[in-house]
């Protein structure tokens, strides 16, 4: 049988497979055929680790229906099913009503970040549209330019206190890197001569990719911080930015 490690290794294996589009029916017939003599509990503390390692919690549960084939017919097992599916539930909407909490406090970073990316948001929308139009002015491109600053920030605000302090290293590893590739793709279509289509193609691209992580910050990262930061941590985030 399998232990923790290897348990949560599968799962988060399984993640990735649903990630990539694979069919839910093959990836329940196998989650079946390996967790069928695991108990419900163990799965959930393999995912709650998951979790914990800021993998986004709508991924995790997604897994659910996956399980329900597991669970289906067995009353405890259900029981617990559902136990895990409300806890999961509880964990995300703490975690989001913390995150509105401090949003709204006018100069609290978490406030500032999301008016960033309000602000980021609107210049996508203005350069989407000159896209169609045809050609994307010289100002607009250095306006969008501007989340190289906010994600400087980020990466030297909340990542490391994340990673380091509570041990959640999903977003600085995932997130710094795609930060690092949108600033970096957005700088060579600034230099470029000219706007052909590939252009346009390149630019439309890393317009997705900064929408989404938009989202990402939103949703995962946001809330991460809002759960573990301490009152004097937001403190010194805040005189450090």
């Amino acid at each position: 049988s399998m232990n923790r490690e290897e348990q949560k290794q599968t799962i988060k294996d399984y993640l990735k497979r649903l990630g990539a589009g694979e069919e839910l029916e093959s990836v329940r017939t196998d989650f079946v055929k390996k967790f069928q003599s695991v108990d419900a509990a163990e799965i959930m503390n393999a995912e709650q680790e998951l979790i914990k390692e800021g993998t986004p919690i709508s991924e995790v549960q997604r897994l659910c229906d996956v399980h329900s084939a597991l669970f289906h017919g067995k009353t405890r097992e259900e029981q617990i099913a559902n136990a895990e599916k409300a806890t999961v539930d509880s964990i995300r909407e703490q975690r989001f009503a913390k995150t509105a909490e401090l949003v709204k406090i006018p100069g609290h970073p978490l406030h500032t970040f999301t008016l960033e990316n309000e602000a980021l948001a609107k210049t996508i929308k203005k350069c989407r549209e000159a896209l169609k139009s045809g050609h994307v002015e010289y100002k607009l491109i250095e306006e969008v330019r501007q989340l190289a600053i906010h994600y400087a920030k980020k990466g030297d605000l909340l990542y490391p206190l994340l990673k380091v302090k509570y041990g959640i290293s999903g977003p600085s590893d995932v997130m710094w890197t795609t930060d690092d590739e949108i600033r970096d793709e957005l700088s060579g279509l600034a230099k470029a001569k000219g706007q052909d289509e590939a252009w346009k193609q390149r630019m439309e691209r890393a317009m997705t990719r900064a929408e989404e992580m938009i989202y990402k910050e939103a949703n995962i990262l946001f809330p991460n911080c809002a759960v573990h930061f301490t009152e004097e941590e937001w403190i010194g985030i805040y005189q450090d930015a």
